[in-house]
């Protein structure tokens, strides 16, 4: 908040405040016969319709102008007229409620509008005090007054400085973090690009006939690939959670399938690493729900991954329950337990913070925990922890999800399954990046198609005009021209019967870029980096029939 709509805000909460005051005592005065009461409820009045124009005109001086004149008409009236020869101590308000509501100019104004008034008030009015000199009376007053408004307007400098400091470092603090999410971002997209060759490499060479030493390392490569582009995707989450953007897509999904998927995973890992595993479903909790899978499973991944980083010895156990249920709505209590070290309770506070690490030699981003809270909760949900240091730790989330059937129409087939008659398409494959270019070759060859290459968007549309295929995989961001560009050219230039399903092949993976690419006229949208089931769900889905 700058310092004017400070002053503004002041002004109408204590402007307004006083002169309810003003009529409270000015109807103790009409009680008690007293005629100012009158006077005193007519500037009140007057007071409250100067705050509502300054409602109007949030950040106009002339409000807190009229209320100093009100003030000014006030404090001489009542000296005139009721003042019976006292001290107008009341005059000292005016410059003071000039420094507050207006500043230090203004408040120097009707410091010496006050001057006059008190010069003037006592030739007509002269003070009167036993003993006392009039003339001194006034001028100590005067001198009070020019005191106690130097004061306050010193304070009010100081104090606008302090608010133009805050002002001034929060848009930096702002500006800082939008670079940092823009920077996260672009940073993502650039990894993603270079990981979609580590990953078709890595498969070609794991499709090949490898001794066991060669073979070993590539399946350690994959491993590691597959860590790497989680710690990619937390990035993506931190830029989204940052930029309030993050994307929740609810829908029907068979939950023990899920489930059952990471128990898969994660027996694995637990045989590897000689760890005892425990996975199950109680037997109320719902085969179809509503939800999203893939934040849910996201959520599951990053607490697992946290228990098998810090347990060495016994076990880890992953539960699923139900919490509550009303109707068609249900409360799912998901749970992952460990005998690991377990989290000190003056510690437990920072875990679900961005980086939050207790032990800094631990490998990973220090991102996942955080991302579990945001996540949850953009789901509505609740997260938290149960730990001792030294006995394990229980992390669990609560969502409410609703209850669901099965879809009629059925989704389509699952990436991992093999396609048994995949017939030979011609796809051709609009990319800049030369890596993926071959990483698409081989994949796609491999799947027994012909391979046209474009290098950029200008020249995709030349080759759809002159050549049909069966599948065009478009990239986003190309020289010459861009892919969305490309796709709306190929969609607004040739007959509906001759236009190719167009997939977008994009590592921009933020909110709102699927939809962009959708809009473009793009049919489907493939984020780098694939793998090679992946891309056989797409040729499936969008091949000939």
């Amino acid at each position: 908040m700058t310092a004017p709509s400070t002053r503004s805000t002041t002004f109408q909460r204590y402007g307004l405040a006083c002169c309810f005051v003003g009529i409270l005592f000015a109807g103790i005065d009409l009680l008690q016969g007293n005629q100012a009461g009158f006077v005193v409820a007519l500037l009140s009045l007057v007071g409250i319709g100067t705050i509502v124009i300054s409602r109007q005109l949030p950040n106009s001086k002339l409000p807190a102008h009229l209320l100093c004149i009100l003030a000014i008409v006030a404090i001489g009236f009542s000296r005139l007229y009721f003042g019976r020869g006292g001290i107008p101590f009341w005059i000292i308000i005016v410059p003071i409620l000039a420094a507050i509501l207006i500043g230090i100019r203004s408040a120097i104004v009707w410091g010496g509008v006050s001057t006059v008034l008190l010069l003037v008030l006592n030739e007509i009015s002269p003070i009167k005090q036993p003993g006392v000199d009039p003339n001194i009376v006034s001028a100590s007053l005067i001198a009070l007054l020019w005191v106690i408004t130097l004061l306050v307007s010193g304070l009010m400098q100081a104090n606008d400085k302090i608010i133009h400091n805050l002002d001034s470092a929060r848009n930096e603090a702002q500006r800082a973090n939008t670079a940092k999410s823009r920077f996260l971002a672009r940073a993502s997209h650039e990894l993603r690009t270079p990981m979609t060759g580590i990953i078709g490499l890595t498969e070609a060479l794991s499709d090949s006939d490898l001794p066991a030493t060669p073979r070993m390392y590539v399946e350690t490569l994959k491993q590691t690939q597959s860590s790497l582009i989680h710690i990619i995707n937390d990035i993506i989450d931190l830029s989204q959670v940052e930029a309030g953007e993050l994307l929740i897509q609810p829908r029907a999904f068979e939950l023990p399938k899920l489930i059952k998927q990471v128990d898969h995973l994660y027996q694995d890992r637990a045989f590897r690493e000689e760890l005892n595993w425990k996975c199950e479903i109680e037997s109320d909790v719902p085969r179809w729900v509503r939800g999203d899978p893939g934040r849910i499973r996201q959520v599951l991944h990053n607490f697992l991954t946290n228990a098998f980083k810090f347990t060495s010895v016994g076990g880890i156990h992953l539960r699923v329950a139900v919490a509550d249920e009303n109707g068609e709505e249900i409360s799912l209590l998901f749970e992952v337990g460990d005998t690991g070290h377990g989290v000190p309770l003056s510690d437990q506070g920072s875990l679900f913070s961005e980086f939050g690490q207790l032990d800094p030699t631990a490998s990973g981003s220090g991102l996942g925990l955080a991302i579990n809270k945001r996540l949850v909760e953009a789901m509505e949900g609740r997260i938290g922890l149960e730990s001792e240091a030294g006995r394990g730790s229980r992390f669990w989330f609560e969502l409410p999800l609703l209850r669901s059937t099965e879809p009629s129409v059925r989704m389509a087939p699952a990436l991992t399954q093999q396609v048994p008659a995949l017939q030979p398409l011609e796809v051709l494959v609009a990319e800049d990046h030369t890596l993926t270019q071959k990483v698409a070759r081989i994949m796609l060859e491999g799947l027994g198609c012909t391979v046209t290459i474009a290098g950029n968007g200008l020249e995709a549309v030349d080759l759809v005009k002159q050549k049909s295929f069966d599948l065009v995989l478009m990239d986003c961001r190309m020289p010459e021209m861009d892919g969305l560009e490309a796709t709306q050219k190929i969609r607004d230039e040739l007959p509906e019967e001759q236009r190719p399903p167009i997939v977008a092949l994009t590592a921009q993976v933020i909110k709102g870029d699927r939809e962009r690419c959708l809009a473009a006229g793009m049919d489907d949208y493939l984020a780098k980096p694939f793998t090679r089931d992946q891309l056989m769900g797409i040729l499936t889905r969008w091949g000939p029939s």
